[in-house]
Protein backbone atom coordinates (compact mmCIF):
# COMPACT_ATOMS: atom_id res chain seq x y z
CA UNK A 1 0.00 0.00 0.00
CA UNK A 2 2.59 2.33 0.71
CA UNK A 3 3.96 2.12 -2.56
CA UNK A 4 1.23 2.30 -4.47
CA UNK A 5 0.41 5.57 -2.32
CA UNK A 6 3.66 6.46 -3.58
CA UNK A 7 3.41 6.19 -6.80
CA UNK A 8 0.25 8.18 -6.84
CA UNK A 9 1.75 10.89 -5.66
CA UNK A 10 4.72 10.60 -7.95
CA UNK A 11 2.56 10.44 -10.66
CA UNK A 12 0.21 13.17 -9.69
CA UNK A 13 3.76 15.41 -8.63
CA UNK A 14 4.54 14.52 -12.74
CA UNK A 15 0.95 16.35 -13.92
CA UNK A 16 1.10 19.28 -11.21
CA UNK A 17 2.47 22.22 -14.21
CA UNK A 18 -0.81 20.80 -16.25
CA UNK A 19 -3.59 21.54 -12.85
CA UNK A 20 -5.94 21.93 -13.24
CA UNK A 21 -7.32 23.14 -16.21
CA UNK A 22 -4.50 21.95 -19.03
CA UNK A 23 -5.23 18.55 -19.13
CA UNK A 24 -4.84 16.67 -22.81
CA UNK A 25 -5.19 13.06 -23.98
CA UNK A 26 -1.44 12.85 -23.22
CA UNK A 27 -1.78 12.85 -19.54
CA UNK A 28 -4.93 10.42 -19.75
CA UNK A 29 -2.55 7.70 -18.83
CA UNK A 30 -1.21 8.88 -15.96
CA UNK A 31 -4.66 9.48 -14.51
CA UNK A 32 -5.80 6.71 -15.56
CA UNK A 33 -2.63 4.82 -13.69
CA UNK A 34 -3.62 6.97 -10.36
CA UNK A 35 -6.99 5.65 -9.69
CA UNK A 36 -6.74 2.47 -10.71
CA UNK A 37 -3.34 2.73 -7.85
CA UNK A 38 -5.77 4.80 -5.37
CA UNK A 39 -8.67 2.07 -5.55
CA UNK A 40 -6.29 -1.62 -5.34
CA UNK A 41 -5.17 0.33 -2.19
CA UNK A 42 -8.18 0.51 -0.59
CA UNK A 43 -9.14 -2.85 -1.85
CA UNK A 44 -6.37 -4.13 -0.26
CA UNK A 45 -6.37 -2.44 3.02
CA UNK A 46 -10.29 -3.08 3.71
CA UNK A 47 -10.82 -6.72 2.05
CA UNK A 48 -9.10 -9.58 4.29
CA UNK A 49 -7.37 -11.51 1.34
CA UNK A 50 -6.84 -8.85 -1.27
CA UNK A 51 -3.55 -8.91 -0.58
CA UNK A 52 -3.29 -12.64 -1.78
CA UNK A 53 -4.85 -12.03 -4.70
CA UNK A 54 -2.62 -9.30 -5.46
CA UNK A 55 0.55 -11.22 -5.20
CA UNK A 56 -1.34 -13.98 -7.08
CA UNK A 57 -2.43 -12.21 -9.79
CA UNK A 58 1.68 -10.74 -9.97
CA UNK A 59 2.53 -14.97 -10.37
CA UNK A 60 -0.05 -15.33 -12.87
CA UNK A 61 1.21 -12.31 -14.86
CA UNK A 62 4.71 -13.42 -14.40
CA UNK A 63 4.35 -16.58 -15.77
CA UNK A 64 1.79 -15.26 -18.83
CA UNK A 65 5.35 -13.14 -19.51
CA UNK A 66 7.86 -16.15 -19.41
CA UNK A 67 5.55 -18.04 -21.45
CA UNK A 68 5.53 -15.22 -24.15
CA UNK A 69 9.15 -14.64 -24.16
CA UNK A 70 9.83 -18.48 -23.91
CA UNK A 71 7.94 -18.29 -27.64
CA UNK A 72 9.76 -14.58 -28.75
CA UNK A 73 13.33 -15.38 -30.35
CA UNK A 74 14.64 -12.13 -29.44
CA UNK A 75 14.19 -13.02 -25.41
CA UNK A 76 13.96 -16.77 -25.39
CA UNK A 77 17.54 -17.23 -23.50
CA UNK A 78 16.30 -14.68 -20.73
CA UNK A 79 13.01 -16.10 -19.86
CA UNK A 80 14.02 -18.46 -16.62
CA UNK A 81 14.86 -14.46 -15.14
CA UNK A 82 11.46 -13.90 -14.21
CA UNK A 83 11.39 -14.69 -10.71
CA UNK A 84 8.44 -16.11 -8.84
CA UNK A 85 6.65 -17.17 -12.25
CA UNK A 86 6.24 -20.36 -10.60
CA UNK A 87 5.44 -19.64 -7.40
CA UNK A 88 2.40 -21.18 -5.71
CA UNK A 89 -0.24 -19.45 -5.63
CA UNK A 90 -2.00 -18.47 -2.15
CA UNK A 91 -6.10 -19.56 -1.45
CA UNK A 92 -8.12 -16.38 -2.32
CA UNK A 93 -11.66 -15.23 -2.77
CA UNK A 94 -10.92 -12.23 -4.69
CA UNK A 95 -8.75 -12.96 -7.87
CA UNK A 96 -11.43 -12.19 -9.87
CA UNK A 97 -10.85 -8.73 -8.53
CA UNK A 98 -7.48 -8.95 -8.93
CA UNK A 99 -8.04 -9.30 -12.81
CA UNK A 100 -11.14 -7.00 -13.31
CA UNK A 101 -11.07 -3.47 -12.35
CA UNK A 102 -14.56 -2.96 -12.67
CA UNK A 103 -14.82 -6.00 -10.16
CA UNK A 104 -12.97 -4.39 -7.50
CA UNK A 105 -14.72 -1.61 -7.50
CA UNK A 106 -17.67 -3.45 -6.97
CA UNK A 107 -16.49 -5.48 -3.99
CA UNK A 108 -15.28 -1.96 -2.80
CA UNK A 109 -18.77 -0.44 -3.23
CA UNK A 110 -16.97 2.12 -5.17
CA UNK A 111 -18.65 1.21 -8.73
CA UNK A 112 -19.55 4.89 -9.32
CA UNK A 113 -15.75 5.45 -10.22
CA UNK A 114 -15.87 2.84 -13.09
CA UNK A 115 -17.39 5.60 -15.06
CA UNK A 116 -14.23 7.52 -14.48
CA UNK A 117 -12.12 4.27 -15.84
CA UNK A 118 -14.19 3.95 -19.02
CA UNK A 119 -13.71 7.82 -19.92
CA UNK A 120 -10.40 7.88 -19.24
CA UNK A 121 -9.46 4.28 -21.32
CA UNK A 122 -11.69 6.01 -24.14
CA UNK A 123 -8.75 8.46 -24.62
CA UNK A 124 -6.16 5.97 -23.24
CA UNK A 125 -6.18 3.13 -26.13
CA UNK A 126 -5.88 3.80 -29.78
CA UNK A 127 -9.63 4.88 -30.72
CA UNK A 128 -12.09 7.16 -32.42
CA UNK A 129 -12.56 9.48 -29.64
CA UNK A 130 -8.69 9.91 -29.14
CA UNK A 131 -8.11 10.60 -33.31
CA UNK A 132 -10.80 13.17 -32.69
CA UNK A 133 -8.86 14.99 -30.25
CA UNK A 134 -6.59 15.72 -32.81
CA UNK A 135 -8.75 16.66 -35.26
CA UNK A 136 -10.28 20.32 -36.08
CA UNK A 137 -13.90 20.45 -37.95
CA UNK A 138 -14.56 22.32 -41.43
CA UNK A 139 -11.80 25.23 -41.77
CA UNK A 140 -13.55 27.18 -44.62
CA UNK A 141 -11.34 25.02 -47.64
CA UNK A 142 -13.02 22.63 -48.24
CA UNK A 143 -11.37 19.90 -45.73
CA UNK A 144 -13.72 18.50 -43.60
CA UNK A 145 -11.35 18.37 -40.74
CA UNK A 146 -7.58 19.57 -39.96
CA UNK A 147 -5.00 17.69 -38.12
CA UNK A 148 -4.22 19.35 -35.19
CA UNK A 149 -0.20 18.69 -34.33
CA UNK A 150 -1.11 18.52 -30.85
CA UNK A 151 -4.05 17.53 -28.89
CA UNK A 152 -6.07 20.77 -27.29
CA UNK A 153 -6.72 20.53 -23.58
CA UNK A 154 -9.79 18.48 -22.12
CA UNK A 155 -12.92 20.06 -21.37
CA UNK A 156 -13.23 17.57 -18.36
CA UNK A 157 -9.89 18.57 -17.54
CA UNK A 158 -11.13 20.02 -14.10
CA UNK A 159 -13.21 16.77 -13.17
CA UNK A 160 -9.89 14.95 -13.47
CA UNK A 161 -7.98 17.05 -11.39
CA UNK A 162 -10.63 16.57 -8.78
CA UNK A 163 -10.41 12.44 -9.15
CA UNK A 164 -6.48 12.74 -8.56
CA UNK A 165 -7.62 15.43 -5.62
CA UNK A 166 -9.65 12.17 -4.12
CA UNK A 167 -7.11 9.20 -4.43
CA UNK A 168 -4.60 11.10 -3.21
CA UNK A 169 -6.55 12.34 -0.19
CA UNK A 170 -8.15 8.69 0.52
CA UNK A 171 -4.70 6.93 0.04
CA UNK A 172 -2.92 9.47 2.20
CA UNK A 173 -5.70 8.50 4.65
CA UNK A 174 -5.50 5.05 4.25
CA UNK A 175 -1.13 5.05 4.82
CA UNK A 176 -2.03 6.93 8.09
CA UNK A 177 -3.52 4.64 9.76
CA UNK A 178 -0.62 2.42 9.71
CA UNK A 179 1.44 5.30 11.20
CA UNK A 180 1.60 5.07 14.92
CA UNK A 181 1.68 8.61 15.37
CA UNK A 182 -1.40 9.65 12.79
CA UNK A 183 1.34 12.53 12.44
CA UNK A 184 -1.07 13.96 8.98
CA UNK A 185 -4.88 13.50 10.52
CA UNK A 186 -5.67 16.70 11.38
CA UNK A 187 -3.66 18.11 8.12
CA UNK A 188 -5.89 15.35 5.80
CA UNK A 189 -9.35 15.93 7.77
CA UNK A 190 -8.58 20.02 7.25
CA UNK A 191 -7.69 18.99 3.47
CA UNK A 192 -11.16 17.34 3.19
CA UNK A 193 -13.09 20.09 4.52
CA UNK A 194 -11.69 22.14 2.07
CA UNK A 195 -12.65 19.94 -1.33
CA UNK A 196 -15.82 19.26 0.16
CA UNK A 197 -15.29 15.48 0.66
CA UNK A 198 -14.90 12.67 3.14
CA UNK A 199 -11.74 12.30 4.18
CA UNK A 200 -12.15 8.66 4.63
CA UNK A 201 -13.48 6.86 1.59
CA UNK A 202 -17.39 5.41 2.14
CA UNK A 203 -18.60 2.75 0.35
CA UNK A 204 -22.00 3.62 -1.40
Amino acid sequence: MLALTSHVYECAKFLRPHLPTELSPVQMPIVRAILESAMTVLWVDKVEDAAAAFLNEEIRQRNNLQNTLRETPWFAAHADQVAHAGDDPQPTSAAEEARRFNRLLERLGAQDFYAFYRLLSAVTHPSVTLTDCYLEGDDGRGFPFTLMPRAERLSSSEGNAWLMAVCMLWTARTVNYYDGDKQRRSQLRRLGRDMGIKVDFQPR
